[in-house]
């Protein structure tokens, strides 16, 4: 039962902001309200959130520093580099491979290629499905987990995907090594940890 004490102060309540409230309604609204609560005080609504969603919000704020030189003879030096680099990599391989040993630990030197920085690397798009870039070849000066961006020896930077794309580039003294992009979809910090599959189907390599 509501306190009297409680409901007289409603019932004058009522009659202050409503003065034209006649008996009958008083009472219905009485009746209406009794051991009910009541906010005396209007309850502000929430204003909804503008804020983008998160992904969103990283999508538009990330930059890509997009190289503003396109002249492949800029990039010699690059290149150098990197052949310097991929070398030291590659020599304990090349000298069993060139001591004539046939047991060469293939496995090793596939571990060594997906975990490398291909930045200056000389690469050529063997095989993709897209017919326009077959055949392109030039330097990458940027890679992201699914894309590298080439500058070509024609002087243009090209965006390649690479799902799908095989890729090739030579190592001396002779060797042609192949790549399959679709084992590289990763950020390249991310494939310090990755591995390739024991024995990758066709259908693996190319999905």
């Amino acid at each position: 039962m509501s306190d009297p004490v409680q409901f007289s102060y409603v019932e004058a309540f009522l009659q202050k902001t409503i003065p034209s409230l006649n008996d009958s309604k008083l009472i219905s609204m009485k009746s209406t309200l009794r051991n009910k609560p009541i906010m005396l005080v209007a309850e502000k609504k929430a204003k909804k959130s503008k804020r983008k969603p998160r992904k969103r919000l990283r999508m538009t704020k990330r930059i890509l520093a997009k190289p503003t030189n396109s002249a492949y003879s800029s990039y010699g030096r690059l290149r150098s580099l990197w052949k310097e680099y991929i070398s030291n990599l590659l020599d304990e391989y090349m000298a069993v491979k060139a001591g004539g040993q046939q047991n060469a630990d293939l496995k090793c030197v596939q571990d060594i290629l997906l975990k490398a920085d291909y930045h200056g690397a000389d690469i050529t798009v063997a095989d993709t499905p897209c017919r326009t870039m077959k055949g392109i070849s030039g330097t990458v000066l940027q890679e992201t987990k699914n894309i590298f961006l080439i500058c070509t020896k024609d002087n243009k930077l090209r965006r390649i995907p690479k799902s799908q794309t095989i890729f090739t580039f030579e190592h001396p003294p002779g060797y042609r090594v192949t790549l399959f992009g679709s084992q590289f979809c990763f950020k390249p910090a991310h494939r310090l940890t990755k591995r390739f599959n024991k024995n990758p189907t066709l259908k693996e390599l190319l999905k």
